[in-house]
């Protein structure tokens, strides 16, 4: 299982670190985001939907997924 956000960011040809440079997010931080082991605060939900030019719910991002979805 993956969450979303890690789908998106794949689809948009988009690092890891280059992510977290868009949303002003240390790269460690979002790591530990994206492995589950640090809370994810309001303020880094939007800011990693901006930076994904992501229209729904930045909730949404977080949501974990099948691969193949």
């Amino acid at each position: 299982m993956t969450i979303r956000l890690t789908l998106e960011r794949e689809a948009q040809g988009l690092s890891q670190t280059k992510l977290a440079q868009r949303a002003d997010i240390s790269p460690s931080i979002l790591s530990r985001i994206v492995t589950g082991k640090t809370q994810v605060w309001p303020s880094w939900k939007t800011r990693l939907a901006r930076a994904l030019d992501w229209e729904g719910d930045p909730d949404e991002l977080f949501e974990e997924v099948t691969d193949d979805e």
